[in-house]
């Protein structure tokens, strides 16, 4: 048997290879562990399904921060000009 010595640019792309490797099986396991847990409250992780939904939930979510936001800032200007207003009509 012959050693060869490899260059660092082979030896990292080996080991690049074996790193990524590694990562994709821990997230499986990590996903598999997961799915067990969330089973066990009777909650099922499906594929893609649900996942429209999920992000109407996010876009109303996000909207309604806005509005609180928004109505936080100009509530007491629109108050003024309504009492303004109530003020001018008695």
């Amino acid at each position: 048997m012959r050693l060869q010595r490899a260059g660092p640019q082979t030896v990292n792309t080996r080991c690049a290879g074996v790193v990524r490797q590694v990562i994709r099986e821990t997230e499986k396991n990590m996903l598999v562990s997961l799915e067990c847990l969330l089973a066990r409250y009777g909650i099922v992780l499906r594929d893609e399904e649900g996942q429209g939904l999920i992000e109407y939930v996010l876009i109303a979510a996000l909207i309604s921060v806005v509005a609180i936001i928004a109505i936080t800032a100009v509530g007491g200007d629109v108050s003024r000009y309504w009492n303004t207003v109530d003020a001018a009509l008695t």
